[in-house]
């Protein structure tokens, strides 16, 4: 397969990396440059790959051999995701995370991973909600509420002033 930037830049090259396919936890479809047509390996010592191909047709070219080489190993298992949002419900994550099974870290983490953000990407780079309104003190109490920010308003109204713009203006801010 021609993989991404690597083969247009090193075509003169044979560049070859192998890994063992027991080590391979789940394939993650993921867009680059908003297209359909990347996927995401992770391995079971938590690192992860992001290969990028020419096109939807090599990405459905590899996930068919993807898919032929794992019914050839009995036994093995590999998620192939392909429709995040039906694999996160089927995983019931977010009943992990109310109940507290998951920490807000790992949900947090599991909601970029599946919405198809990854660190391989900065076009698609995980994001985090800014949750604290107060960076002027030298030592922050986490038990202190009144250094949260307040959720139900956007980021935009982390003050008094401009949550009064906000509402004066709400259209600018949905």
């Amino acid at each position: 397969y021609k993989l991404g930037a690597t083969h247009y830049y090193r075509s003169h090259k044979k560049i070859s990396k192998k890994w063992k396919l027991e080590s391979i936890k789940e394939v993650v479809v993921k867009r680059y440059n908003l297209i359909r047509q990347a996927v995401e390996i992770y391995f079971e010592n938590s690192k992860s790959i992001f290969l990028s191909f020419f096109g939807k047709q090599y990405l459905s070219n590899f996930l068919l051999s993807f898919k032929n080489l794992i019914k050839k190993k009995p036994g093995l298992r590999i998620d192939i995701v392909e429709q995040h949002d039906a694999y996160f419900y089927d995983k019931k994550f977010t009943d992990k995370w109310i109940s507290g099974r998951l920490t807000n870290f790992r949900y947090l983490m599991l909601l970029n991973k599946y919405s198809g953000r990854s660190f391989h990407d900065i076009t698609q780079y995980p994001i985090f909600p800014w949750i604290i309104k107060d960076y002027n003190q030298t030592i922050l109490s986490f038990t202190d509420k009144r250094i949260y920010r307040d959720l139900a308003v956007p980021v935009a109204a982390i003050s008094e002033e401009k949550k009064q713009q906000v509402e004066r203006k709400p259209g600018d801010y949905k």
